[in-house]
């Protein structure tokens, strides 16, 4: 069956897991160990998956550190420093730092953002490291500490771009003391490209539809009339978008998760708003609450890490 399924396209797939016709005589430890990651990720998927079956496919994600979508996290070295000196929070800044300073994606640092959120250290901090804690925090979704919402905050008249993540906490995370007076985040916006901007307030829209931003002349998306390939924008094909829709409304949890990973898989900092508004509301459509948010932040945080 796995190499079935590799054949397969994701939609295929996603129909043979909605419907429950994945097969898993024949799966033995040995063939599991050269099954691609996205297979094994399918089959945890599976309602009807056997628990014999779940038991040898656990051990083999685990074995490759693949839980929770963090690859190898066991093995970081930088990861097993830090969780080492948690103890002594002083000693572990530094670490902590040089994992920011190390991994490019804010995702990338999930493993790390528990740590950092209860890191307050003494040392002077640089613009690009409080940019970076913030990235990896929303990216998380860990709610913003006290100590970070201040050292954010001291620095916001020289980096705008500041009161973007604030708004992304308040609007995605339990951070309702990371408040933004709408003129500054309106000129934090107009700092960005509009297809970033509009990304941006598309997510705040479908997760915080009484974010008061929204009431503002700014929340203009563009229209399907004014993209073009050329724009570098992400846009799923009909079909998809057409799968998307229906599985939504049949509240087909298996195909509509496919198709959003599907959609996703590309490039999900660069879509057109649109897309983002069509694949967020699928997952609300179907109670897929928490992992909307998680997508929305983790999209936030990698677009405001471009700048």
């Amino acid at each position: 069956m796995p190499k079935v399924l590799e054949d397969m396209s994701d939609l295929q797939r996603a129909l043979v897991l909605a419907n429950g016709k994945i097969r898993y005589d024949g799966l033995t430890p040995q063939t599991l160990q050269s099954t691609p990651s996205t297979i094994l990720t399918l089959y945890l998927m599976d309602k009807a998956l056997p628990q014999t079956a779940k038991d040898m496919i656990k051990n083999e994600t685990d074995a490759r550190g693949l839980s929770y979508h963090i690859d190898a996290v066991a093995k970081d070295d930088l990861y097993l420093r830090a969780k080492n000196l948690k103890k002594d929070p002083e000693d572990q800044w530094p670490v902590l730092e040089s994992a920011l300073n190390s991994k490019k994606n804010p995702a990338d640092l999930a493993p790390f953002a528990d740590m950092i959120a209860q890191s307050a250290p003494s040392a002077t901090l640089s613009t690009q490291t409080i940019l970076k804690v913030l990235g990896a925090l929303l990216a998380a979704q860990e709610p913003l500490p006290d100590y970070w919402l201040k050292a954010a905050q001291k620095i916001s008249a020289e980096k705008p771009i500041i009161y973007i993540y604030l708004q992304a906490f308040h609007s995605l995370t339990p951070s309702p003391q990371a408040q933004v007076k709408v003129e500054d985040l309106q000129k934090a916006l107009q700092n960005l490209k509009p297809e970033d901007s509009g990304q941006i307030l598309a997510i705040i829209d479908c997760l915080d539809s009484g974010a008061e931003i929204l009431n503002n002349p700014l929340k203009v998306y563009e229209k399907h009339s004014a993209l073009t390939l050329e724009n570098n924008y992400v846009m799923p094909t009909p079909g998809l978008n057409e799968l998307l829709e229906t599985a939504s409304d049949k509240k087909q949890i298996g195909i509509t998760v496919m198709a959003v990973l599907n959609i996703l898989a590309a490039k999900p900092d660069n879509m057109y708003s649109e897309t983002v508004r069509k694949v967020l509301y699928s997952m609300l459509n179907v109670g897929l609450i928490e992992d909307a948010k998680q997508i929305g932040s983790e999209t936030i945080a990698s677009v405001l890490n471009k700048y």
